[in-house]
């Protein structure tokens, strides 16, 4: 190999490697049996673990909550090559789920990809939709309450009419 390509692909991995290393999303590569080769800073950060070596020495298959998702994942790796927003619960080194989307390639025995957390999204969609289911059972109850209010003030004037009064509530 001559110097000059040598130093040309030196430095195209070591700028694709910064990239990856300080990327915001967690990046990894890993085999078929679950051996994580690569990890990034924020990957390992998700996780709970110092750095990616250390998230290096775990298994893959230790960090699903659910080990058939991981199952399910590599089934359709293996028919399309490739998935885009895969969501899966993973579990922290302390045992926390992290709802993630995950990207991933399979070429051979290598994963390639890319995981998005979206915990706190879906907390907080979570929490958007009990709201809601709240609000809608405020608004039922304070229309019922009103319907009840409307029917009051109807038997009201008609038993003040029996007894030959002036109505009293002429909004109705």
């Amino acid at each position: 190999m001559n110097d000059d390509f040598e130093a040309k692909l030196i430095a195209s991995e070591r700028k694709y490697r910064n990239l990856a290393d300080n990327a915001p999303l967690g990046v990894y590569q890993s085999n078929l049996k679950g051996e994580i080769i690569y990890a990034n800073n924020a990957l390992a950060g998700m996780f709970e673990f110092a750095s990616p070596q250390e998230f290096m020495r775990e298994n893959a298959l230790s960090r699903y909550k659910n080990p058939k998702d991981r199952q399910i994942l590599i089934e359709n790796l293996k028919k399309t090559g490739r998935l885009d927003n895969y969501e899966v619960e993973l579990l922290t080194r302390s045992g926390k789920v992290k709802s993630v989307l995950l990207n991933a390639t399979l070429e051979g025995d290598l994963l390639s990809g890319m995981l998005l957390d979206i915990t706190e999204r879906k907390r907080l969609e979570e929490e958007a939709k009990k709201r809601t289911e709240e609000l809608e059972k405020m608004n039922k109850f304070m229309v019922g309450r009103e319907l009840e209010m409307i029917e009051l003030k109807k038997e009201i004037n008609r038993l003040l009419g029996e007894l030959g009064r002036e109505e009293r509530y002429h909004e109705i």
